[in-house]
């Protein structure tokens, strides 16, 4: 899969599909926004630990389900915690 990642450089690169963990979904992106963090992130103003993924705000559909979650359910996402 494709992710806009800050390594180094901010560039388009292919990653892995992440591999399921138990009490988390896996979600296929359908759109993700770039918020005033991530525009930072990318010019340096603000320091992170390399490499992350950037659009952390972004909305998909569920393709791995769990008691919260059905497959095919659409949901959007905020997180609150560090990059996987």
């Amino acid at each position: 899969m494709k992710a806009l990642r800050k390594d180094k450089l901010l560039q388009i690169q292919d990653i892995n599909i992440p591999l399921e963990k138990k009490g988390f979904i896996l979600i296929k992106v359908v759109l993700a926004g770039i918020c005033r963090t991530d525009q930072y992130v990318g010019e340096g103003l603000i320091k992170v630990q390399e490499p992350l993924t950037i659009g952390h705000e972004f909305c998909g559909f569920v393709v791995s389900e769990n008691d919260s979650f059905q497959m095919g359910e659409l949901v959007t996402v905020n997180p609150l915690m560090n990059d996987l």
